[in-house]
Formats: structure tokens, sequence, C-alpha cells
């Protein structure tokens, strides 16, 4: 079994890092397709039925794409929340060392 090794800054750093891509990267790519499909289909496709057809399955992989952008932020979320449950226990573990009941 592999020895793991991380400081609590390298979990605060990497949730930020994973804020920023989902921030700076995935949102404005996942909108910018949005935008693009929603142009192309309502100014460049000439048949309605097929631009429907395309429109409610992007609608659907847009959602899906929602979900983990979502999904990335509440990762970070919950990485953080462990490194400070693991704070919070070190922490307490240390005063019932120094300070048993």
């Amino acid at each position: 079994m592999a020895n793991v090794s991380i400081t609590y800054q390298d979990v605060e750093d990497c949730a930020a890092e994973m804020r920023s891509v989902n921030q700076n990267t995935l949102i404005p790519a996942k909108d910018a397709a949005k935008a693009a499909i929603d142009d192309g289909i309502g100014t460049d496709l000439i048949m309605p039925k097929t631009g429907a057809a395309i429109e409610d399955m992007y609608n659907r992989v847009h959602h899906s794409l929602t979900l983990l952008c979502d999904q990335v932020e509440s990762f970070a979320h919950q990485f953080v929340q462990i490194k400070n449950g693991m704070m919070e226990f070190d922490q307490k573990y240390a005063e019932n060392i120094r300070q048993p009941a």
C-alpha cells in the first residue's frame, strides 16, 4: 500500500485550482458552446425538425455539463471540508493528550 503525503496547503491549492479551472475554463467553454449551438440552430439551420432535435439533444448535453461543473465546485468544497475535519481532529487529539479526562 502506498504512503500518501499531503499538506493542508496542498489541499487548499488543489481546491483553488479546481475552482479556478471550473470558473475560468469549464463554465465559459460550456456556455460558449451553448451559445454557438443556439445561434447556429437559430440562424444557419433551415430544417426546423432537425434543428429542434439537435437543440433537444444539446440541451441534454449542456445540462450534463452543468452538473459536471457543479460537481467540480462541490468536490473542491468537500476536499477543503475533509482537510478542516483533519485539522480539528488533530487539535482535539493533541488537547486530549495534554489534558486527559
